[in-house]
Protein backbone atom coordinates (compact mmCIF):
# COMPACT_ATOMS: atom_id res chain seq x y z
CA UNK A 1 0.00 0.00 0.00
CA UNK A 2 1.24 3.60 -0.80
CA UNK A 3 0.00 6.34 1.60
CA UNK A 4 0.84 9.86 1.16
CA UNK A 5 0.34 12.58 3.54
CA UNK A 6 -0.04 16.31 2.22
CA UNK A 7 -0.69 20.01 3.17
CA UNK A 8 0.82 23.39 3.90
CA UNK A 9 3.26 24.56 5.95
CA UNK A 10 2.77 23.60 9.53
CA UNK A 11 -0.51 21.37 9.08
CA UNK A 12 1.15 18.71 11.10
CA UNK A 13 1.77 15.76 8.12
CA UNK A 14 5.47 15.03 9.18
CA UNK A 15 4.33 14.43 12.73
CA UNK A 16 1.15 12.55 12.11
CA UNK A 17 2.96 10.37 9.35
CA UNK A 18 5.56 9.49 11.62
CA UNK A 19 2.87 8.41 13.95
CA UNK A 20 1.04 5.86 11.67
CA UNK A 21 4.13 4.54 10.89
CA UNK A 22 5.22 3.38 14.63
CA UNK A 23 1.53 2.54 14.37
CA UNK A 24 2.22 0.31 11.85
CA UNK A 25 5.94 -0.93 13.22
CA UNK A 26 3.70 -1.73 16.89
CA UNK A 27 1.58 -3.98 14.93
CA UNK A 28 4.12 -5.96 12.84
CA UNK A 29 2.96 -4.68 9.73
CA UNK A 30 5.77 -3.94 7.66
CA UNK A 31 6.15 0.00 6.92
CA UNK A 32 8.58 2.37 5.82
CA UNK A 33 8.39 6.07 6.49
CA UNK A 34 9.97 8.63 4.05
CA UNK A 35 9.88 12.16 2.72
CA UNK A 36 9.81 14.42 -0.39
CA UNK A 37 11.89 15.55 -1.67
CA UNK A 38 14.20 13.11 -0.48
CA UNK A 39 14.33 9.78 0.30
CA UNK A 40 17.64 8.73 -1.17
CA UNK A 41 21.02 10.04 -1.33
CA UNK A 42 20.58 12.02 -4.84
CA UNK A 43 17.02 13.05 -3.84
CA UNK A 44 18.40 14.10 -0.27
CA UNK A 45 20.83 16.01 -1.79
CA UNK A 46 19.00 17.22 -4.44
CA UNK A 47 16.02 18.35 -1.03
CA UNK A 48 18.71 20.69 -0.03
CA UNK A 49 19.14 22.88 -2.60
CA UNK A 50 15.13 23.35 -3.00
CA UNK A 51 14.54 23.63 0.58
CA UNK A 52 17.46 26.40 1.59
CA UNK A 53 18.25 29.68 0.85
CA UNK A 54 16.47 32.75 -0.91
CA UNK A 55 12.99 32.53 -2.23
CA UNK A 56 14.01 33.93 -5.58
CA UNK A 57 17.03 31.71 -6.04
CA UNK A 58 15.97 29.71 -8.96
CA UNK A 59 13.78 30.04 -11.86
CA UNK A 60 10.36 28.23 -11.23
CA UNK A 61 11.30 26.04 -14.10
CA UNK A 62 14.36 24.38 -12.70
CA UNK A 63 12.87 24.23 -9.23
CA UNK A 64 9.88 22.03 -11.20
CA UNK A 65 12.77 19.87 -12.99
CA UNK A 66 14.32 19.34 -10.03
CA UNK A 67 11.32 18.20 -8.12
CA UNK A 68 10.84 15.46 -10.44
CA UNK A 69 14.35 14.54 -10.77
CA UNK A 70 14.13 14.10 -6.67
CA UNK A 71 10.91 12.63 -7.56
CA UNK A 72 12.23 9.73 -10.22
CA UNK A 73 15.05 8.80 -7.46
CA UNK A 74 13.12 8.58 -4.89
CA UNK A 75 10.06 6.26 -6.47
CA UNK A 76 12.00 4.48 -8.98
CA UNK A 77 14.54 3.27 -6.50
CA UNK A 78 13.01 3.14 -3.24
CA UNK A 79 9.43 3.18 -2.81
CA UNK A 80 8.44 1.10 -6.08
CA UNK A 81 10.71 -1.61 -4.91
CA UNK A 82 8.94 -1.28 -1.34
CA UNK A 83 5.76 -1.57 -2.75
CA UNK A 84 6.74 -4.73 -5.14
CA UNK A 85 8.02 -6.48 -1.16
CA UNK A 86 4.82 -5.92 0.45
CA UNK A 87 5.70 -3.18 2.15
CA UNK A 88 3.01 -0.27 3.21
CA UNK A 89 4.81 3.24 2.17
CA UNK A 90 4.28 6.26 3.86
CA UNK A 91 5.63 9.42 2.41
CA UNK A 92 5.58 12.42 3.49
CA UNK A 93 4.36 14.94 0.35
CA UNK A 94 3.91 13.61 -2.84
CA UNK A 95 2.63 14.75 -6.59
CA UNK A 96 -0.23 16.58 -4.98
CA UNK A 97 2.60 19.30 -3.30
CA UNK A 98 4.32 19.52 -6.82
CA UNK A 99 0.96 20.28 -7.92
CA UNK A 100 -0.48 22.89 -4.76
CA UNK A 101 2.87 24.66 -5.05
CA UNK A 102 4.21 24.80 -8.18
CA UNK A 103 0.96 26.16 -9.33
CA UNK A 104 0.50 29.02 -6.62
CA UNK A 105 3.72 30.04 -8.61
CA UNK A 106 2.33 30.26 -11.68
CA UNK A 107 3.20 27.35 -13.47
CA UNK A 108 -0.21 25.90 -15.56
CA UNK A 109 -0.63 21.88 -14.41
CA UNK A 110 -0.85 20.82 -17.93
CA UNK A 111 2.91 21.62 -17.98
CA UNK A 112 3.19 19.42 -14.56
CA UNK A 113 1.07 16.46 -15.69
CA UNK A 114 3.02 16.80 -19.41
CA UNK A 115 6.37 16.16 -17.31
CA UNK A 116 4.85 13.94 -14.77
CA UNK A 117 3.85 11.62 -17.56
CA UNK A 118 6.75 11.21 -19.45
CA UNK A 119 8.78 10.11 -16.68
CA UNK A 120 6.31 7.62 -14.85
CA UNK A 121 3.58 5.05 -15.55
CA UNK A 122 1.19 5.27 -13.33
CA UNK A 123 1.50 5.54 -9.99
CA UNK A 124 -1.56 4.25 -7.68
CA UNK A 125 -1.64 5.72 -4.76
CA UNK A 126 -4.02 4.01 -2.01
CA UNK A 127 -5.02 6.91 0.18
CA UNK A 128 -3.79 10.83 0.49
CA UNK A 129 -4.48 12.18 4.23
CA UNK A 130 -4.54 16.22 3.61
CA UNK A 131 -4.14 18.28 6.57
CA UNK A 132 -5.67 21.62 6.53
CA UNK A 133 -4.92 24.46 8.57
CA UNK A 134 -5.41 27.91 7.90
CA UNK A 135 -1.78 29.38 6.52
CA UNK A 136 -1.54 31.97 9.53
CA UNK A 137 -1.48 29.12 12.22
CA UNK A 138 0.29 26.68 9.85
CA UNK A 139 3.16 29.40 9.41
CA UNK A 140 3.03 30.29 13.34
CA UNK A 141 3.69 26.48 14.14
CA UNK A 142 6.62 25.75 11.36
CA UNK A 143 8.41 28.76 12.29
CA UNK A 144 8.34 28.06 15.92
CA UNK A 145 9.05 24.61 15.70
CA UNK A 146 11.99 24.69 12.37
CA UNK A 147 15.19 26.29 12.69
CA UNK A 148 16.21 25.74 9.26
CA UNK A 149 14.81 24.90 5.53
CA UNK A 150 12.67 27.15 5.96
CA UNK A 151 13.18 28.67 2.24
CA UNK A 152 9.32 28.46 1.80
CA UNK A 153 7.92 29.45 4.99
CA UNK A 154 9.66 33.14 3.64
CA UNK A 155 6.82 33.13 0.49
CA UNK A 156 4.19 35.16 1.88
CA UNK A 157 0.71 34.57 3.42
CA UNK A 158 -0.75 35.02 -0.27
CA UNK A 159 1.83 32.37 -1.45
CA UNK A 160 0.78 29.73 0.75
CA UNK A 161 -3.14 31.11 0.51
CA UNK A 162 -2.66 29.82 -2.97
CA UNK A 163 -0.96 26.79 -2.14
CA UNK A 164 -4.18 25.84 0.22
CA UNK A 165 -6.69 26.65 -2.47
CA UNK A 166 -5.17 24.22 -5.05
CA UNK A 167 -4.74 21.57 -2.13
CA UNK A 168 -8.78 21.95 -1.80
CA UNK A 169 -9.00 21.79 -5.69
CA UNK A 170 -6.95 18.46 -5.48
CA UNK A 171 -9.29 17.00 -3.05
CA UNK A 172 -12.56 18.21 -4.46
CA UNK A 173 -11.23 16.04 -7.85
CA UNK A 174 -10.15 13.12 -6.07
CA UNK A 175 -12.31 12.83 -3.32
CA UNK A 176 -12.25 8.57 -3.40
CA UNK A 177 -8.58 9.14 -2.74
CA UNK A 178 -8.07 12.12 -0.24
CA UNK A 179 -9.41 12.28 3.21
CA UNK A 180 -9.67 16.13 4.03
CA UNK A 181 -8.80 16.67 7.91
CA UNK A 182 -8.58 19.38 9.69
CA UNK A 183 -5.68 19.73 11.93
CA UNK A 184 -5.91 22.83 13.67
CA UNK A 185 -7.30 21.47 16.68
CA UNK A 186 -5.99 18.34 18.99
CA UNK A 187 -3.15 15.84 17.25
CA UNK A 188 -4.57 12.94 18.68
CA UNK A 189 -7.85 13.86 17.18
CA UNK A 190 -6.22 14.01 13.91
CA UNK A 191 -4.32 10.89 14.31
CA UNK A 192 -7.45 8.88 15.56
CA UNK A 193 -9.34 9.97 12.41
CA UNK A 194 -6.07 8.88 10.64
CA UNK A 195 -6.15 5.77 12.22
CA UNK A 196 -9.62 4.69 11.95
CA UNK A 197 -9.65 5.72 8.02
CA UNK A 198 -6.24 3.17 8.13
CA UNK A 199 -7.58 0.38 9.74
CA UNK A 200 -10.67 0.56 7.32
CA UNK A 201 -9.10 0.51 4.23
CA UNK A 202 -6.34 -2.25 5.65
CA UNK A 203 -8.91 -4.54 6.42
CA UNK A 204 -10.69 -3.78 3.12
CA UNK A 205 -7.32 -4.80 1.26
CA UNK A 206 -6.87 -7.54 2.91
CA UNK A 207 -10.09 -9.24 2.57
CA UNK A 208 -9.48 -8.91 -0.72
CA UNK A 209 -6.44 -10.86 -0.82
CA UNK A 210 -8.09 -13.29 0.67
CA UNK A 211 -11.29 -13.48 -1.64
CA UNK A 212 -8.60 -13.67 -4.27
CA UNK A 213 -6.59 -16.19 -3.13
CA UNK A 214 -10.21 -18.56 -2.89
CA UNK A 215 -10.83 -17.91 -6.23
Amino acid sequence: MFITFEGGEGSGKTTQSKRLYQYLIDRCIKAVHTREPGGTRVAEEIRNILVNGETNKMHRDTELLLYMAARVEHYKRKIYPLLCKGYVVICDRFHDSTLAYQCAKGISQKKIDAIYSAVFNEIKIDRTYFLSVDPDNGIYRATRNRSHENRFEQMGMKFHSDVLKNFDRIYENNRDRIVKIDSSGNPMRVFNEIVNDFNYLWSEVQKKKTQEQDT
